[in-house]
Formats: structure tokens, sequence, C-alpha cells
């Protein structure tokens, strides 16, 4: 439903398309990659995920790293991994821009963190991150 919603958003009047940047690409495999990992469909997110990991690579912001850890750690919170997960989630929020810390991307990732701490047993540090 998200891919057709956004898909939409891109036509103009006239039915021609807007150009498609590599940001935008990102931003949509970011959320179905997110999408697919919170459905349980990890093998689908993974894929997603390494597309999603090729284009940062081919771009100049390595931060950008940070979604597809935050992928990763979805999974291994789905496989049940929490203590693998905590450390994606981690690395992924020592990524994050200060301008991040203004959005809620930042609540997004902070959350996800504190929940497979507390999901690995570090309920001190879990209760520390939020």
């Amino acid at each position: 439903e998200y891919l057709r919603l956004a898909a939409a958003s891109w036509e103009l009047p006239g039915g021609s398309i807007r150009p498609f940047w590599p940001t935008w690409r990102k931003r949509d495999l970011f959320a179905r990659a997110r999408i697919q990992a919170e459905m349980g469909s990890t093998d689908e997110a993974l894929k997603t995920a390494e597309e999603l990991k090729s284009l940062v690579e081919s771009g100049i912001n390595r931060k950008e790293l940070k979604y597809y850890e935050y992928i990763l750690g979805l999974v291994e919170l789905e496989k049940g991994d929490s203590r693998r997960a905590a450390d994606l989630f981690r690395s992924a929020c020592g990524r994050l821009d200060f301008e991040d810390f203004w959005s809620t991307e930042q609540g997004d990732f902070l959350y996800q963190y504190a929940t497979a701490l507390r999901e690995s047993g570090d309920l001190d540090k879990a209760h520390e991150t939020l």
C-alpha cells in the first residue's frame, strides 16, 4: 500500500512522472524493508536492505548506513537475537546527525534500541536510553 501511494505521489497532471531522485529511492527502500521486517518477511527485508546498502554505498554519505543497520536490527529482533539487534541499533543511532535528534526518526531509532536492550535483559541500559 505504501508503494502504491508513493507512486501516485510522483504523478503529475497529464500523466507524466516527477524526476526520481536517489534520496527518494533510499526512503522507499527503507520503508519497504521496514514493513517487510515488521511483517515477519525477514528474507524479503534482507534482500531490500541489501539493495538499500548498495545505493547508500554508491553515494557520499556513509551515515545513511544507519537505515541498513536499522533494518538488520529489526530482522535480528524478529529472529530472537536481541543482543545482536541492540548492537545494530546502537551503531545506527551512532550515525544519526545532529538534526536527526530533533526528528521522529531519532525517536524511532532510540525506541528500537531500547526495545532490543530490554529484550536482551539489559533493563538499566534500556531505561537510560529512553
